[in-house]
């Protein structure tokens, strides 16, 4: 905080400076960190002397804590002397309180005479009624303690003086010096109770609104902005929420029965997760099928085939030399020999008998 410089000259009312002093008090207590360490200045006068109707004066900033100054001045009457002190008027010829802005400029203590208007603009009564209001400290009180509007009422917020708030489509103001929570307006006709007062008109009549629109659900719905009324809401939502018609028209999410034909998604081929498997994804698998019809042209298997008997659909044409193009462990079969090739191009033979 910066302490703020107020200059300025008194005059009487011809115009002559007058000599004097000036009681200056704080109307209340004001936090100043210009002293280390930080200070509290407290509402106890102090003199300063005023000759030839100069004012110099070094105050603490006091318009952000919204504590004000109040400044009488005393004219001098008889001068002191060596050996008796400087008699002065009884009450004050001048009085004034207000906020010190702060500023590091010096200011004139006229510009503390917040009228907001000029002395040519209004007339002397207006004039004194304000100057008046001015230097009340009770009027300044309430100025600091202005009405803030709360909202709707909440238990559990702390409310202090002059707070406003809805409660069953009312206002209300709390009157209460004790800043507390959960304390209700009147529930009952009454207008106040130890902690609230209604604040403003009555509620009016509740209104019967305008009736909906009654057309029932359906494609003219699109692109009409006009409200549908509760009875049709209501008779779409009983509809929707018909057990039999959920499910005549839906599968059940447990062990559904799909009818017709449902697809799913294909699974890649080597997927081995519990996915559905698709007749594609069946297929994809190449396995053999169980049919008089079915065949294969190839087979490959790297592990032991076994079954209970193998059966060729026709023999083999008979090789026409041991060394014919073949892989190794390719068979062949006729009607005389078993061949077998026991190296690429390479074949042997055993001869077949009757028994």
């Amino acid at each position: 905080m910066s302490k703020t410089k107020i200059i300025g000259t008194l005059r009487d009312s011809a115009g002559v400076p007058l000599t004097g002093k000036f009681i200056i008090k704080l109307t209340g207590d004001l936090p100043d960190t210009d002293y280390e360490p930080d200070s509290l200045l407290l509402p106890i006068p102090v003199e300063s002397e005023i000759n030839d109707g100069i004012v110099n004066l070094e105050l603490s900033a006091s318009e952000t804590y919204k504590v004000t100054y109040n400044f009488q001045f005393y004219n001098l009457i008889t001068a002191s002397t060596n050996t008796d002190p400087a008699i002065y008027e009884e009450l004050p010829s001048w009085e004034l309180t207000s906020f010190v802005p702060s500023s590091t400029v010096p200011i004139n203590i006229i510009s503390l005479i917040q009228t907001g208007l000029s002395v040519s603009d209004i007339d002397t009564s207006i004039r004194l009624v304000t100057s008046s209001l001015e230097r009340s400290e009770t009027f300044n009180e309430k100025l600091n303690n202005l009405f803030t509007f709360k909202g709707t009422f909440n238990e559990d917020v702390i409310y202090k003086k002059n707070d406003l708030v809805i409660f069953n489509g009312r206002q209300w103001r709390y009157i209460s010096n004790k800043q507390l929570a959960a304390q209700y307006p009147p529930t009952d006709n009454s207008d106040k109770n130890i902690y609230w007062v209604k604040w403003g008109g009555d509620k009016g009549e509740q209104g019967t609104g305008i009736n909906g629109d009654d057309t029932a659900y359906d494609s003219t719905w699109n692109t009409n902005l006009a409200a549908p009324s509760k009875n049709v809401v209501y008779d779409k939502i009983e509809t929707l929420a018909t057990k039999a018609q959920l499910q005549s028209d839906y599968a059940p999410l447990n062990s559904p029965a799909l009818t017709n034909i449902p697809t799913a998604p294909t699974p890649s081929t080597n997927d081995s997760s519990t996915r559905i498997a698709t007749t594609a994804f069946v297929k994809a698998q190449n396995y053999l099928i169980s049919s008089a019809a079915a065949s294969v042209s190839s087979l490959t298997s790297t592990g032991i085939v076994t079954a209970s008997q193998f059966r060729l659909s026709a023999l083999n044409t008979t090789p026409a030399s041991s060394t014919i193009t073949t892989a190794v462990g390719n068979i062949f079969i006729d009607a005389n020999y078993i061949y077998v090739a026991t190296a690429n191009n390479q074949l042997k033979r055993v001869a077949l008998s009757t028994f």
